[in-house]
């Protein structure tokens, strides 16, 4: 990890501003949590993003598709890939619609439920691991930041 540090360390040009140095730090970091937490999941069999749209579908159970997209913002045919190997693998089914029988609602199974909660632990236990160091007067601080960034991006969608 410590490599990683040094690495982010010498792209960040010392004479950008803060503002340019802050974004840089946020899409390393962002980065960094991602490979880690791809690393900690590795004897799980999931294709990258399958653990993001578990966790989603966790909490969304009964959605379409095409919800799931959005909510993922990801490509609907994107998330079909997904949702066939994670059908395939017996973790997700879809269920169709008693309104709509051209519409397929997504649900996990119980093994599906099983191997989400094995994943949200690894990230929250990645999280924790992550704010350690930070006290709860910086991590306020950087919510409050993070928040405002957020509704800038989410303005210019």
């Amino acid at each position: 990890m410590k490599r990683d540090a040094e690495a982010i360390a010498e792209r960040i040009e010392p004479s950008a501003d803060l503002r340019q140095r802050v974004v840089a730090l946020l899409r390393d970091t962002g980065h960094m949590q991602r490979q880690l937490f791809r690393r900690r999941i590795r004897d799980i069999p999931l294709a990258p993003g399958e653990g993001r749209v578990l966790l989603y579908l966790g909490g969304k159970q009964g959605c379409t598709q095409t919800q799931l997209a959005d909510l993922l913002d990801i490509q609907p045919i994107t998330l079909t890939r997904q949702i066939d190997r994670l059908e395939q693998s017996g973790w997700v089914v879809r269920t169709p619609s008693a309104d709509d029988r051209r519409v397929r609602l997504l649900y996990l199974t119980p093994e599906g439920k099983t191997v989400a909660r094995r994943v949200l632990k690894i990230a929250r236990t990645l999280d924790d691991e992550i704010t350690a160091e930070l006290d709860e007067a910086t991590l306020s601080q950087l919510e409050v930041g993070l928040e405002s960034m957020h509704a800038v991006l989410t303005r210019m969608k």
